[in-house]
């Protein structure tokens, strides 16, 4: 932690009492505390409550854990429009915020929105501005997709080389791409948000300085990539957003003298459980009880995504499943459930499917085959009977 202290130094000469007052660094390391993609007013009332208890949970941490600096990198918000309502979670003495814009964010709101606050550090100058806390320099770069990321990244090592810094943070909000990213782009034609390819960072990592690259807008989970002296880290949103951030929510806890980030989980987080079925119309009667028994265990902060595929001759019978179930969960959870139900309809059965279904059933019991596996050979059966009705 770098911290400082005032100290007193008392010499005792001659009877006489010198005061020396010095400014003293006890320990040159940093740690510093790093998370992105907030997305504040991105869902309903209820939910935007446990994005908030999530953002405090993180500040206690980092109070908790002498941590001053906390840096963000884009997405404070979910739109351009920004919410005053938010302004108190920002309003700390022990904390002091480094912000970039992300592509939901609008730089001339969000800028107003900080304004006023002594302990936030807000960059929206482009393509970077740069403050010094110690030994680091920050460079804040705010979300731009008007400039190349090998230019961009030229511009900042001749900085880091002129400036000779030790210790370098980027705030940025990009998408890397590419394999040596494990990001394998396979959508053309999808937007890409400032993609940034392993060949962009040449000249960051030519320079050979300690530079952590603080990436926010990929929301998934907690990621890093090391090359060379160039540490890149994506900590995901705080909240899961959607079905895909299934992974618990997580943030980067980065140590300047160690040049690492590990990655830091709070139980208590409101994260998101998963859960999909496969419904064949033999299941029926036994599929509620399959939910309610993988529901027994969940937090009272869960945020439940259930996915229902299959076929059932009367979809009145899962509309029931479906009551059931939300009143039971909401019982003891103040999130709702969100389904995602592909179900066909059918009238009748071939007679064989059942029976090929159930030597798969036992099959998997003798074998111990997963899940996973059995799902795929249960919706195999079924797509290779187009005729399912008995036509």
């Amino acid at each position: 932690i770098n911290r400082y202290l005032h100290v007193l130094i008392f010499y005792f000469i001659k009877n006489k009492i010198f005061i020396f007052y010095r400014f003293c660094v006890i320990n040159n390391s940093m740690r510093i505390l790093h998370i992105s993609d907030l997305h504040f007013n991105a869902k309903n009332n209820i939910e935007n409550k446990f994005i908030v208890e999530n953002f405090k949970r993180i500040k206690e941490y980092a109070i908790k854990n002498e941590i001053v600096n906390i840096i963000i990198s884009g997405d404070v918000f979910d739109n351009i429009s920004v919410n005053l309502k938010y302004r108190d979670l920002f309003a700390d003495d022990n904390l002091h915020y480094f912000v970039i814009p992300g592509n939901h964010d609008n730089p001339e709101t969000l800028m107003s929105f900080f304004s006023t606050f002594e302990n936030v550090t807000y960059f929206h100058k482009k393509p970077y501005e740069k403050v010094l806390i110690g030994n680091v320099a920050i460079y804040g770069i705010p979300y731009n997709n008007d400039i190349k990321p090998v230019d961009l990244f030229s511009k900042i090592s001749h900085d880091i080389l002129t400036d000779k810094t030790e210790n370098n943070l980027l705030l940025l909000h990009a998408s890397p791409i590419g394999i040596n990213f494990g990001m394998i782009d396979v959508d053309n034609n999808k937007i890409k948000h400032f993609p940034i390819h392993f060949e962009d960072l040449l000249p960051l990592i030519y320079i050979k300085k300690k530079i952590y690259i603080a990436m926010g807008h990929y929301h998934k989970s907690f990621k890093k990539w090391k090359f060379d002296n160039v540490l890149c880290c994506m900590p995901g949103s705080i909240y899961p957003l959607s079905a895909k951030e299934k992974e618990k929510r997580a943030f980067s806890i980065y140590d300047t003298n160690e040049h690492d980030a590990g990655r830091a989980i709070l139980e208590n987080m409101t994260n998101l459980s998963y859960k999909y079925f496969f419904l064949s119309p033999f299941d029926i009667n036994s599929i509620s009880q399959q939910i309610s028994e993988s529901l027994e265990k969940s937090s009272s902060v869960t945020k439940l995504f259930i996915n229902i595929e299959g076929y059932i001759n009367q979809i009145t019978k899962l509309d029931k499943i479906k009551d059931d179930i939300d009143e039971m969960w909401r019982e003891n959870h103040k999130i709702p459930i969100e389904w995602d139900m592909n179900v066909s309809v059918v009238e009748s059965l071939k007679p064989e499917i059942k029976s090929i279904l159930s030597k798969i059933d036992k099959t998997s019991k003798e074998k111990t085959i997963s899940n996973e596996v059995l799902t795929k050979a249960k919706k195999l059966i079924f797509e290779s009977y187009k005729g399912i009705s008995g036509k």
